[in-house]
């Protein structure tokens, strides 16, 4: 029998690598850090590339790596999974819940942010009301001088959580292209944002607002 005295590099292939793992992809996190990291108001950015190719780990490796030097100056990174969600409307105010419980836990949280989140919980009427709502919370985020990132990680399946249906990018670009209420966004997909939009027969101009990133094969 013959034993080995070195541990498999490749032993979890197929998650997230991250640390001392994590190599090359320079120019990649350039990209980040010049578009997301670095501006004061950052923009929103699509990692997109064949699958296992990294994405995820670059947006790792670039942001939530860096978490706690990125909320020192009020930049509050969120990671979601897109694919964990079956329908538009629990996803957008999922945006809600999860960005108020990382405000919670920071003591970020005022009286003014709790009364907007507390109407979000509530039941509305209509889509516009309970939208509406979602804005007013991220607005009242933003007069505290709290920037949100919001990574929307195997962002392909909102060619399924979208389908015939604009309301759900419009709502994302509409959150991220109004300064009073503005969040970021990065995602990571196999696809561009067109082609997803394409698939849901539900064209928006959410594509427009996004830097488009092509992450390739290693080259040495």
């Amino acid at each position: 029998m013959m034993i080995f005295d070195f541990e498999n590099p490749f032993a979890d292939y197929g998650n997230i690598v991250g640390g001392e793992r994590f190599i090359g992809r320079k120019e990649s996190l350039k990209v980040l850090e010049n578009r997301v990291v670095r501006p004061q108001e950052p923009g929103n950015l699509a990692v997109i590339g064949e699958p296992r190719i990294g994405k995820s780990s670059l947006v790792y490796k670039a942001i939530i790596e860096r978490k706690e030097e990125l909320m020192a100056r009020k930049l509050l990174p969120i990671w979601i999974n897109l694919g964990t969600y079956d329908r538009a409307a629990i996803f957008l105010r999922s945006l809600v819940t999860t960005c108020y419980d990382e405000l919670e836990y920071l003591d970020w949280v005022t009286d003014t942010i709790d009364r907007t989140f507390e109407r979000v919980l509530q039941d509305e009427l209509s889509w516009s009301e309970g939208y509406g709502r979602i804005q007013r919370f991220f607005q009242r985020v933003r007069q505290e001088n709290i920037r949100v990132l919001f990574i929307l990680d195997e962002f392909d399946h909102a060619r399924f959580l979208f389908k015939d249906d604009t309301s759900g990018f419009q709502g994302l670009r509409e959150l991220s292209y109004r300064p009073e209420w503005r969040v970021t966004f990065i995602t990571t997909s196999r696809r561009s944002i067109r082609d997803i939009e394409i698939q849901t027969r539900a064209i928006s101009t959410f594509d427009g607002i996004f830097h488009k990133h092509y992450l390739s094969m290693f080259d040495e």
